[in-house]
C-alpha cells in the first residue's frame, strides 16, 4: 500500500522528497522544470499518504509553474495533471477529476508525434477510471477500449496496460456483463502478477473484481 503519513516509512519518504524539492528550489530556482517535477512528486506522495489538501496544493503549484515558465513542456505538464487527477479521485471528487482529465487531454494532444499515441492510451485509461467513479460505465467501456488500441499501437509500459485491463473489467461489472467481466478480470490479474511492484490502487481494484 501507499506509505501512510501515520507511519515512520511514510514520514521518511515525504521528508526525503521534501529535501529534494528544497535542494532544487534553492539551487536551480523555483521556476526550474526540475523543481516543478520535484514539487509534484512531493505533493503526490503527501496527498496519497494522507494529507490531500497540502498534497493537492503542491501539485497545483507545480502545474501553475510549468504552465507559466515552461509553456511547451507538455509531457511534464501531462504528468503533473495526471497526478492531480489521481489525487482528486483519491479524495472522492469525481467532478474535479473530470475537469482535470480534460486539461490532461489537451496537454497530451500537444506532445511530440512520437509520444502522441502512447499519451492517448494513458489519458483514456485515466478517463475510464474517472467515468467509473461517476458510474458512467458505458462511456468508461468505450474509453478503455479506445485506450487498449492506443496502448497496443504505442508500446505503453506494462503498468498502464494492466491498469487498463483491470478498469475495463470494473466497467463491465458496472454494466452487469458478468461473463465478460470475469474473463477480463482474469486477464487483468494475469498481467498484475507480472508486475514487479504493483501500485496500491491496482491491488485494491483487483480485490473488487469477480473471481
Amino acid at each position: 500500500m501507499w506509505p501512510s503519513l501515520k507511519t515512520a516509512e511514510g514520514i521518511g519518504v515525504c521528508r526525503s522528497l521534501r529535501d529534494v524539492l528544497v535542494r532544487y528550489e534553492s539551487g536551480r530556482g523555483a521556476d526550474a522544470l526540475e523543481t516543478s517535477i520535484a514539487r509534484q512528486n512531493f505533493g503526490y506522495t503527501l496527498g496519497m499518504g494522507g494529507d490531500p489538501g497540502e498534497g493537492a496544493a503542491q501539485v497545483d503549484r507545480a502545474i501553475a509553474d510549468i504552465e507559466r515558465a515552461h509553456p511547451h513542456a507538455f509531457d511534464m505538464l501531462g504528468k503533473a495533471l495526471e497526478k492531480r487527477t489521481r489525487l482528486a479521485l483519491r479524495s472522492g471528487d469525481a467532478a474535479q477529476a473530470t475537469a482535470l482529465v480534460e486539461r490532461l487531454a489537451k496537454a497530451a494532444a500537444q506532445v511530440s508525434a512520437g509520444e502522441a499515441v502512447w499519451w492517448h492510451g494513458r489519458v483514456e485509461t485515466l478517463r475510464g477510471d474517472v467515468l467509473i467513479a461517476l458510474r458512467r460505465f458505458d462511456e468508461a467501456k468505450r474509453s478503455l477500449l479506445d485506450a487498449a488500441a492506443a496502448l497496443q499501437a504505442g508500446g505503453a509500459d506494462a503498468l498502464v496496460r494492466t491498469e487498463q485491463s483491470l478498469l475495463l473489467a470494473a466497467a463491465l461489472v458496472g454494466l452487469g456483463d458478468q461473463p465478460a467481466a470475469l474473463k477480463q478480470a482474469r486477464d487483468g490479474r494475469a498481467q498484475l502478477q507480472q508486475l514487479a511492484h504493483a501500485p496500491a490502487r491496482l491491488l485494491v481494484l483487483e480485490k473488487t473484481l469477480p473471481r
